[in-house]
C-alpha cells in the first residue's frame, strides 16, 4: 500500500511538472460550417460549426440569405453550435443547395453545398374490381417522407393517402365512372410534385337478375336477387314498357342486392309480365318474365252436420292476401259473417257464426267471396234437428231431499225449464253448456208433503222448444238409531248413531214422559247423523232409562233403552313403605269423568284434583309422613258422584350413611362427603373435633346429600372423627379418617446460574390453598399453593450480594409450617466484547457488540484509562454500542468494559493504521476559469478536508464514511465545483493535514 501510494504521487508531480513547461499560445480558428451528409433527399441536415464568437446567435439559410432562416442557435463558450437540425422542402429542385452560417455578431457568413438527389416515383396497381365504382389499391415508392399522394383517372379525382417516412405507401382509389376502356392511373406527391403512372383498364357494367318468384298473384310482394351493377347505385324497376317505376334498390359496394325491392303485385297486372331493372348512374339494365296468375279459393266448414244454435266456422286457402272474405246465405241472401284472411291468403276456423232456429233441418249452402281479389266459392253443410233425453238423480227420493236432472240434446245454452205435470209452477230453470247438454242441474227440494207418493216432470227447452219427461218415486221415513254406549257411568258423556230421518232437519232427544230436550241433533244431507246429540248422563240416574228421537220435520220418531251403572272408586300411592320426612303422592280411578275430587291425608292436609274424562286422577300430593307414627291414611270423595276409597301406607324408620372421597388424607387438604338415609329435605349438621359445627347442607326429596366439602387440620398420623345429625329426624352417623403429615419437595429450572439471573421454583406435597414464603440467600418471595397442595413455577431473582459456589433455596408453608428446600450453585460472570473493526485510524468511529454481564447493569467504556462511553445492558446481559470515536493524535486504542454491578471486565485492543491519503484531478492542463473536480482518498472518516490553490483556501469538503472525498463532497453533502483562477501558471493543489502538512 505505501509503495503504491508513493508511485501515484510521482507520477502525478511528473506530469504536473511536464504539462507546466509547455507554452501558452493563443488559438485562433477560422469560422466554418459542416453537414451530417453532403447529399440526399430532401429532409433533414444535421448543421454544425466552429469559430464563432462565444454567445454570438448563428443563422442557417439554404441557398441565399434572404428571407427567414432555416434555423437558429447560439455559439457556446468555445464557440461552436450544432449539431442543429435543418428541414431541407420535400418541393426543392434537384442539385446543389447552399447550406450559410451567418454570426450575429462576426456578419461573417460561412457555407457548404449540400445536393438534393431527384424523387424517383414509381407507383403498381394492385387487385380490386375494374368496374366505375370499384375500389382498387395503389402501392407506391419513392415519395417525399409522409406526403399526401393525390390519384387521378383521366382527369377524374380517385382519393388520396399518406407516405410514409420513407416515402412509401399503400393506398385505396375509386374507379370513376367512365366508358370502358384504357385510361392511365396518375399518383402525384402533393409536397414533392413529384409524378408516377400506371395503365388501367375500366371494363362495363353487364347486370342479371332472378325473381324470388316466377309465378306470383296479385298483392303479392316480389322480390329480386342481382349482381353486375354499379357499386352503390340506385336500380329503379318498372314493368313491360311503363316508365312509372313500380320500385328502387340501392346496390351493396360490389353492385349486387339479394331478395330486395319488395315491388307489391297490383290486382289489375295478370298474365305473363316483363320485368326491367334499370341503374340510375351506370345505365345498365337487366330484364326478366313473371307469370301473374288469379285466385282460385278452397274453403271447408268447421263441421259438414251442425244443430240449429252451433256455431259454423271456416277454413282455407286462395284469396288475396290479407282480404275481407264475406260469408252470406244463397238460400235468404242474408250476410253471416265477414273476416281477413292472413298475407298468405289463408285463414283457420274464422267467419263464425251461430246457426239460426229458423233454418229448417237439411242441406244449406253458404258462399264465401273476396272483396279484393274477386275469388268466390261455395260451401254445403246439413242443419240438424233437437232429440232431448233428460233423467233425474234419483228415481226414488226421500221428501226434503234435493232433486237434479241430467240431460242433453237440447241447443247450445239456451234456458231448460222444469214443472211437474199438471201444475204450471216453474220449480226449476236449467241453462244447457255449449253442448245443449247438463248434468245435476235443476235442483230443488222434495216437499215432505210428497212423501209416498210418485210424480211426473216435464223439461222444455225455452229456445228450441224441444220437451223430453221423467217420473220418480219420494218414499216414506223409517228411522234407525243406536247409542255410543248402552251401559255407561252418571255424568259420562252419550252420543248418537242413525239414519232413515229427513235431510238437515233438526231431531230432538228427550227422557221418556218428559217434554223437556236432553239435546238436539241436525241430520246430514242424506237424514243421518254421526256421534251426535252429545249430552252427561245426570247423576240422579240409575238403571234402565228410556230415550226418545224425534223429527221435527218429518215426524219419524223412535225410542231405545239404556243403563246407568253405579262408581266403584279405587285409589294407590305412590309408595307403600316411607320413612319420616319422605312423601307420598295418590292416583285413582273409577270416579265420574271431569268430576273434582277431594284427596285429603287424615289429620293432614286436603289437595283438590279433577278428574279426566275416564273418571281418574295422577300424583296427587305429596302428603308428608311425620318424624314420629307408624301409618298414613289417605281418602279420596268425587264431589259429584259422591264415591269414595280410602288406603293405608306404613311408616318406616331411618339408617343413615356417610361415604368420604378419600379415608387417608394429607394434612389440611379438602375432603368431599356424601350421604344418605336421612329425612328429605332436612339439614344435616356436621361437627369435627371439639364438638365444633364445621358444616351444614340440606338433603334432597330422597334424603341424600352430596359434594360437601370439608378442609382438615393440620397434624400428621391421627384420627379425626366427622359426626353428621339430621336435625329434624334426629338420625346420625359417624366417619374417622386417618390424617398423614406433610413432606413437601422443591425443584429448580435450573441449578446453575449468575446472581441476577431470575430462576423458577416448583414444588409439591404443602397444605391446600396455603401461602407459601421462598427464600433464596437475601431474597425472599410470595407463592400460594392450589387445591392439591403444588406451587407452579415462582420466579425468584439471585441477589448480587450471593456468595460462595452454592446458595440454599427455601420454601416454607406459612399454614402447616412444612417446608422443602434445594441448592443452587452459583455461576460466574464471564464478559465478552466484539469491536465492529480490530484495525482503523484514529478519528474512526466503532461500534462494541457485548454479552455476559449482568442483566440491566451500566457498564462503562473507558480507552486507557479515559471514560469514553456508558452503555445498559439488556435482560440477557448483552448490549451494542453507540458509535465511538477513536480521538486524533492517539498512539493507542485499548477500549475497558466494567459491569457496575457484576464488576466483570472485558478488555478490546483495537491497532491504529496510519493515514496516507491522496488527491485525484478531473484535469491537469486547462486554461484559467475552467472548473475543476478533486477526489481524493486515505483520509479520516467523515473529517472536514481543506483544499488550497497556491496558499489559497478554495473550500472545505466532508470525507465519507470510508474516508473518500468523491467530487469534493462538502458540509451537508454539497458538492463543490471548483473553478482554476485566472492566469495560465501551474499551481498545486493541497490540503493540509491535522499537523499542518500539505499532502
Amino acid at each position: 500500500m505505501k509503495s503504491t501510494g508513493k508511485l501515484f504521487s510521482a507520477l502525478t508531480l511528473s506530469l504536473i511538472l511536464a504539462l507546466s513547461l509547455l507554452p501558452a499560445l493563443p488559438v485562433l480558428a477560422a469560422a466554418f460550417v459542416t453537414l451530417d451528409v453532403f447529399s440526399g433527399l430532401p429532409g433533414t441536415v444535421q448543421v454544425s460549426g466552429g469559430g464563432w464568437s462565444p454567445g454570438e446567435t448563428v443563422s442557417v439559410y439554404l441557398g441565399s440569405v434572404s428571407g427567414a432562416p432555416a434555423a437558429t442557435a447560439p455559439a457556446g463558450s468555445g464557440g461552436s453550435f450544432g449539431p442543429l437540425a435543418v428541414a431541407v422542402p420535400a418541393n426543392t429542385p434537384p442539385g446543389p443547395l447552399s447550406v450559410i452560417a451567418l454570426g450575429s455578431v462576426s456578419g461573417e457568413p460561412q457555407l457548404n453545398s449540400f445536393y438534393v438527389q431527384p424523387y424517383l416515383p414509381g407507383i403498381t396497381v394492385a387487385g380490386g374490381g375494374n368496374t366505375p365504382g370499384s375500389s382498387l389499391l395503389i402501392h407506391g415508392q419513392g415519395y417525399a417522407a409522409n406526403e399526401t399522394v393525390r390519384f387521378t383517372l383521366n382527369g377524374a379525382d380517385m382519393g388520396q393517402t399518406t407516405a410514409d417516412a420513407g416515402g412509401a405507401f399503400s393506398g385505396t382509389a375509386t374507379v370513376p365512372f367512365v366508358p370502358a376502356g384504357n385510361y392511365l392511373v396518375r399518383a402525384e406527391g402533393q409536397s414533392s410534385r413529384a409524378e408516377s403512372s400506371a395503365y388501367f383498364y375500366v371494363g362495363g357494367f353487364y347486370p342479371g337478375i332472378t325473381p324470388s318468384a316466377y309465378y306470383i298473384l296479385p298483392t303479392q310482394a316480389l322480390n329480386f336477387t342481382g349482381s353486375g351493377f354499379a357499386p352503390g347505385e340506385t336500380v329503379q324497376i318498372t314493368v313491360d314498357g311503363s316508365q312509372t317505376p313500380l320500385g328502387a334498390i340501392t346496390a351493396d359496394s360490389s353492385g349486387s342486392f339479394s331478395s330486395a325491392g319488395a315491388v307489391t303485385i297490383p290486382l289489375s297486372l295478370a298474365g305473363i309480365r316483363t320485368f326491367r331493372l334499370l341503374g340510375l348512374t351506370s345505365q345498365a339494365q337487366a330484364q326478366v318474365e313473371v307469370t301473374v296468375g288469379g285466385f282460385n279459393p278452397q274453403v271447408t266448414p268447421s263441421a259438414y252436420f251442425s244443430l240449429p244454435g252451433s256455431t259454423v266456422a271456416f277454413s282455407g286457402t286462395g284469396f288475396a292476401p290479407g282480404e275481407t272474405v264475406k260469408v252470406s246465405d244463397i238460400q235468404s241472401q242474408a250476410e253471416m259473417a265477414q273476416f281477413a284472411v292472413d298475407a298468405e291468403g289463408s285463414f283457420t276456423a274464422l267467419g263464425s257464426f251461430a246457426i239460426p232456429f229458423d233454418w229448417a233441418p237439411g242441406g244449406r249452402t253458404l258462399r264465401l267471396s273476396g272483396q279484393v281479389g274477386g275469388g268466390e266459392t261455395d260451401v254445403t253443410f246439413v242443419v240438424g234437428q233437437f232429440n232431448s233425453l233428460v233423467s233425474p238423480s234419483a228415481y226414488l227420493v226421500v221428501a226434503g231431499q234435493d232433486l237434479t236432472f241430467s240431460g242433453d240434446g237440447f241447443a247450445a245454452g239456451e234456458t231448460v225449464r222444469v214443472t211437474e205435470s199438471g201444475h204450471p209452477d216453474v220449480l226449476a230453470n236449467i241453462t244447457a253448456d255449449g253442448n245443449g247438454s247438463f248434468a245435476a242441474a235443476g235442483a230443488f227440494t222434495v216437499p215432505f208433503a210428497w212423501a209416498d207418493t210418485s210424480r211426473s216432470f216435464k223439461l222444455t227447452g225455452q229456445t228450441s222448444r224441444t220437451e223430453a219427461a221423467v217420473t220418480i218415486t219420494v218414499a216414506q221415513f223409517v228411522p234407525l238409531a243406536t247409542p255410543s254406549d248402552y251401559y255407561l257411568l252418571p255424568g259420562s258423556q252419550i252420543s248418537f248413531f242413525g239414519s232413515g230421518f229427513a235431510a238437515l232437519e233438526n231431531i230432538t232427544v228427550t227422557r221418556a214422559g218428559e217434554a223437556a230436550p236432553l239435546a238436539e241433533i241436525t241430520a246430514d244431507a242424506g237424514g243421518g247423523f254421526q256421534n251426535a246429540g252429545s249430552f252427561a248422563v245426570p247423576f240422579a240416574w240409575s238403571g234402565q232409562q228410556t230415550l226418545v228421537l224425534a223429527g221435527q220435520m218429518s215426524g219419524a220418531t223412535l225410542e231405545m233403552l239404556i243403563t246407568a251403572s253405579a262408581f266403584n272408586p279405587q285409589i294407590s300411592p305412590s309408595s307403600f313403605y316411607v320413612k319420616p320426612g319422605e312423601s307420598v303422592t295418590l292416583s285413582g280411578t273409577g270416579f265420574a269423568a271431569n268430576e273434582p275430587v277431594n284427596v285429603s291425608l287424615a289429620g293432614g292436609k286436603t289437595v283438590a284434583v279433577t278428574a279426566d274424562a275416564a273418571g281418574s286422577f295422577a300424583a296427587a300430593g305429596p302428603f308428608p309422613a311425620g318424624q314420629g307414627g307408624t301409618t298414613l291414611h289417605l281418602a279420596a270423595a268425587g264431589v259429584n258422584s259422591a264415591a269414595k276409597a280410602e288406603v293405608d301406607v306404613p311408616v318406616g324408620g331411618l339408617y343413615p350413611e356417610i361415604t368420604p372421597d378419600q379415608w387417608y388424607v394429607p394434612s389440611g387438604r379438602n375432603i368431599l362427603f356424601s350421604g344418605y338415609g336421612f329425612a328429605p329435605e332436612e339439614d344435616v349438621i356436621l361437627t369435627g373435633e371439639g364438638n365444633t359445627v364445621m358444616a351444614t347442607i340440606l338433603t334432597d326429596l330422597a334424603g341424600a346429600f352430596t359434594n360437601l366439602l370439608v378442609k382438615t387440620g393440620f397434624g400428621g398420623n391421627r384420627q379425626s372423627v366427622y359426626a353428621f345429625r339430621g336435625t329434624m329426624s334426629g338420625a346420625a352417623a359417624e366417619a374417622a379418617i386417618t390424617m398423614a403429615g406433610l413432606q413437601p419437595y422443591v425443584s429448580l429450572n435450573t441449578y446453575y446460574a449468575a446472581p441476577g439471573t431470575a430462576v423458577l421454583l416448583s414444588g409439591t406435597g404443602f397444605a391446600a390453598d396455603e401461602p407459601v414464603t421462598i427464600t433464596l440467600g437475601s431474597a425472599t418471595v410470595y407463592a400460594a399453593a392450589d387445591e392439591a397442595g403444588n406451587v407452579t413455577a415462582a420466579p425468584i431473582t439471585i441477589p448480587f450480594d450471593a456468595t460462595g459456589t452454592a446458595v440454599s433455596v427455601t420454601a416454607l408453608g406459612d399454614n402447616s409450617g412444612a417446608s422443602g428446600s434445594t441448592f443452587l450453585t452459583l455461576a460466574p460472570f464471564t464478559p465478552q466484547v466484539m469491536p465492529s473493526t480490530w484495525y482503523t485510524a484514529p478519528g474512526s468511529n466503532l461500534t462494541f457488540t457485548g454479552s455476559g454481564f449482568a442483566p440491566g447493569e451500566a457498564v462503562a467504556v473507558a480507552i486507557g484509562n479515559a471514560a469514553v462511553a456508558a452503555v445498559n445492558a439488556d435482560e440477557s446481559g448483552g448490549f451494542i454500542t453507540e458509535p465511538i470515536k477513536i480521538p486524533f493524535g492517539s498512539a493507542a486504542a485499548d477500549f475497558s468494559f466494567t459491569g457496575n454491578i457484576s464488576h466483570g471486565v472485558a478488555t478490546v485492543p483495537v491497532s491504529l493504521a496510519e493515514l496516507h491519503p491522496g488527491i485525484a484531478l478531473s484535469t491537469y492542463y486547462d486554461p484559467g476559469g475552467t472548473p475543476l473536480t478533486i477526489h481524493g482518498f486515505g483520509f479520516v472518516s467523515v473529517e472536514p478536508v481543506i483544499i488550497a490553490f497556491g496558499g489559497q483556501t478554495l473550500g472545505t469538503a466532508l470525507s465519507d464514511d470510508a474516508g473518500n472525498l468523491r467530487g469534493c463532497a462538502g458540509r451537508g453533502g454539497q458538492f463543490y465545483r471548483l473553478r482554476l483562477p485566472a492566469g495560465g501558471n501551474r499551481r498545486d493543489y493541497h490540503r493540509p493535514d491535522r499537523r499542518g502538512r500539505s499532502a
